[in-house]
C-alpha cells in the first residue's frame, strides 16, 4: 500500500446480516465490487459504517476485515479510530497501525 492517498477514497458501509451481526463475506462483496468500479482506496468506520453504535470488539474485527479485505484488493486503507474515550481511540489506533491500515 502506498503512504500517500491517490485517487478515488471512499466511505464505507458496515455489512450486516438480517439478525444484525457482521456480515463477513459482505466485506468480501462490498471490495470485490468497490475495486472493479475504479476505487483507488476505503475510509472505513465512519458515521455510515456504523461505528458509534459498535461494541469494541465488532470495532476491532471492522478494522480487521477491513484491512485485510484492502489488501486482498489492493486499495488504501484508512481506519476511523475515534471514540470518546481518548483510551480506547489509542487502543484502535494502534490496533489498526499494527494490522497494517495505511
Amino acid at each position: 500500500m502506498n503512504s500517500i492517498f491517490e485517487g478515488i477514497i471512499t466511505p464505507t458501509l458496515t455489512p450486516f446480516t438480517a439478525s444484525g451481526e457482521l456480515y463477513e463475506k459482505g466485506f468480501d462483496n462490498l471490495f470485490n465490487f468497490l475495486s472493479i468500479n475504479g476505487i483507488h482506496g476505503v475510509f472505513s468506520g465512519g458515521s455510515y459504517g456504523a461505528f458509534p453504535l459498535l461494541s469494541e470488539e465488532e470495532r476491532m474485527r471492522v478494522t480487521s476485515l477491513t484491512i485485510l479485505m484492502a489488501k486482498n484488493y489492493n486499495l488504501s486503507c484508512i481506519a476511523h479510530v475515534g471514540h470518546a474515550s481518548t483510551a480506547l481511540t489509542l487502543k484502535l489506533a494502534k490496533y489498526a497501525e499494527a494490522l497494517g491500515a495505511d
